[in-house]
């Protein structure tokens, strides 16, 4: 609108400048009346330049606030996107209890535990590595076993083929020998049979909490998300002591709550070549 209303006026002048050198061509002197237009005419072709140079000013920052407007909305958007990444993703609270059924069919609930939460990702790699490990014990105690065996073999032939005298000495060695093999057979897998032997490497838990006087805990992760709830306890039968080891899945899902339970059922075994429980396969 702008543009038109500068050339409306120097259409205007060109006219005015035309008519003035007509009279001068045709001799006669311009009259008051024509020397108020030429007057006119030098006033409007002032104002003219100075509108044009206004114009180009109003254009240039027409163009500049364009470009900043672009810019700002530029980083509105960044903005925006910043906003939403750090936005903390929906919550699953887990809710959990562990105990042990005893024989007598009572439930003993253990208050006192650490519950322990770790990315899924880490801990395959963990239990990968640890499988290694165990699988070169169990051939290192193998070959042990196997030569104890083979030794009380050989006492026990020996004391049969003896006689008198003989025999009586043998009877120790031959004794000896079988309790050597004995308690190998029933301690000698006892630490790499053990959850402990996979508790030893753990990382650090993305969060741990303790269970209540009832046994039960609680726990919030981010939807969607693949964890791992890890736990160890104790509890005195007796005269002896019972160890038990959890290591289980949360199941990933996208409802607002799930239920999971640490009880006998699911107690973590080396046995199979598989540490974990996993709820999905219940």
């Amino acid at each position: 609108m702008l543009n038109t209303f500068m050339r409306m006026i120097a259409t205007r002048l060109r006219q005015s400048t035309v008519f003035a050198c007509f009279f001068l061509l045709a001799g006669c002197g311009p009259s008051e009346g024509e020397k108020k237009v030429q007057a006119d005419l030098v006033e409007a072709q002032k104002q003219l330049a100075v509108s044009t140079a206004e114009l180009k000013m109003t254009q240039d920052s027409l163009t500049q606030a364009q470009s900043d407007a672009t810019t700002a909305q530029a980083k509105i958007h960044d903005l925006e996107e910043e906003i939403i990444k750090n936005q903390p993703a929906p919550e699953c609270e887990v809710n959990g209890e562990v105990f042990i059924a005893t024989q007598g069919g009572s439930n003993f609930r253990l208050g006192m535990v650490e519950v322990m939460v770790f990315e899924r990702s880490k801990i395959d790699a963990i239990l990968v590595s640890r499988k290694k490990e165990n699988d070169q014990l169990r051939s290192v105690l193998g070959a042990q076993g196997d030569k104890l065996g083979e030794e009380a073999r050989k006492a026990l032939n020996a004391y049969f083929a003896a006689s008198g005298a003989e025999k009586a000495g043998l009877l120790k060695i031959m004794n000896d020998k079988e309790s050597a093999f004995q308690a190998f057979s029933d301690h000698g897998y006892a630490e790499i049979n053990s959850g402990a032997f996979y508790f030893e490497t753990l990382p650090e838990p993305v969060l741990s909490v303790k269970t209540n006087a009832d046994g039960k805990f609680k726990f919030s992760i981010p939807r969607g998300s693949s964890m791992v709830v890890a736990a160890r306890a104790t509890r005195s039968v007796g005269g002896s002591t019972e160890h038990y080891f959890w290591m289980i899945p949360v199941p990933s899902t996208s409802a607002n709550s799930i239920d999971i339970t640490l009880s006998n059922d699911n107690l973590a075994s080396v046995k199979g070549g598989s540490l974990f429980y996993s709820m999905e396969d219940r």
